[in-house]
């Protein structure tokens, strides 16, 4: 059985990642060079995620005005450089309060939830 957190970085952050690309180049307009010096990643994983080559269930995440809205939150805050840490369990209760993640999980040592 896998915890929260692996559940929520495998399954649910490349998805999150695309989305945040996305806003980041669309509302934003940063280049993907400026968006992968944000993100900590290459400029390959940019394009990746914003031809949702990565980040399988994107569709399904931004059905959900909640989902979107935390994305947007997390943008700003990567904008502005503001963002100190992703708050996985911020995620997490979004998700698992709009009944897109369920199941049984074991909680991990991190979990506030």
């Amino acid at each position: 059985m896998k915890t929260i957190c692996e559940v929520v970085i495998t399954n649910f952050m490349p998805a999150v990642r695309a989305m945040v690309t996305k806003e980041l180049t669309g509302t934003y307009g940063l280049s993907q060079s400026e968006v992968a010096k944000k993100l900590q990643i290459t400029q390959p994983a940019v394009s990746y995620y914003q031809r949702e080559l990565r980040g399988a269930k994107v569709r399904q995440l931004q059905s959900n005005e909640k989902v979107v809205q935390f994305v947007k939150n997390l943008s700003a805050e990567i904008a502005n450089g503001t963002l100190k840490v992703i708050d996985l369990h911020g995620l997490y209760k979004t998700l698992k309060e709009e009944k897109i993640l369920n199941g049984e999980f074991l909680e991990c040592s991190c979990s506030t939830s």
